[in-house]
């Protein structure tokens, strides 16, 4: 067994996604860094090398990044001076297409939707952007908890299928149809949930969706 490193950070790797595309490409990992010079990189693990790698327009580097459904954008969130900030990038161009800040509010995590056209970051509060069309620029709505009011912190976000999922500091789980939250799960007692992930490609023999918790499991 021959174990290898990508090897072109010197920051602190804060985040780290993957994508499987059709094409030549195949499979491209994106990660990022935290600091004063933090970058992104979009490799393979096919020669442990970068096929592009660029700035971020955070001051104090990425805390989070994840590949669009079509693989063609990233969405990262990191600091600016005291905001935290929020970018999409068309990564193979290393151009930056959309930026956002939020005042008075750290973001935890972030996620696009269903399309390129929507994505969704969480905090104490849960803020959707959508792109209505190619000559517009994404718009921010707040998420509305209707008659499940929450003051409680959501620390991780993913989308499977039209549904978005949170998971908060108390361990439970929030179910989100369009911007609207329409469901709660008392899911787990085990502390917040630290991290949830949904599969890309839907497959009926493997759960679409798993969360992490405080005290170190997997469901």
């Amino acid at each position: 067994i021959v174990q290898e490193f990508f090897s072109e950070h010197f920051g602190h790797v804060t985040s780290i996604d993957i994508f499987r595309f059709d094409d030549h490409t195949g499979e491209a990992i994106a990660s990022a860094d935290s600091g004063k010079d933090a970058k992104i990189c979009v490799w393979s693990t096919q020669n442990m090398r970068s096929s592009v790698s660029f700035k971020p327009f955070h001051q104090h580097g990425v805390s989070k990044l994840c590949f669009s459904p079509s693989g063609s954008l990233l969405l990262t969130i990191g600091k600016n001076d005291v905001l935290y900030s929020i970018g999409v990038y068309d990564w193979r161009k290393r151009t930056l297409a959309f930026t956002s800040r939020l005042i008075g509010t750290d973001l935890y995590d972030c996620s696009f939707l269903e399309s390129d056209d929507s994505f969704s970051v969480c905090s104490d509060e849960v803020f959707f952007w959508t792109h209505l069309s190619s000559d517009s620029s994404y718009k921010l709505n707040r998420g509305v908890f209707n008659r499940l009011s929450s003051t409680e912190v959501m620390t991780c976000i993913a989308c499977t299928g039209s549904v978005v999922v949170t998971g908060s500091i108390s361990g439970r789980i929030w179910v989100w149809e369009g911007r609207v939250c329409s469901k709660l799960l008392e899911a787990f007692n085990s502390g917040p949930i630290t991290r949830l992930h949904a599969r890309r490609e839907s497959n009926d023999d493997v759960p679409n969706l798993c969360a992490s918790t405080h005290d170190g499991v997997i469901y």
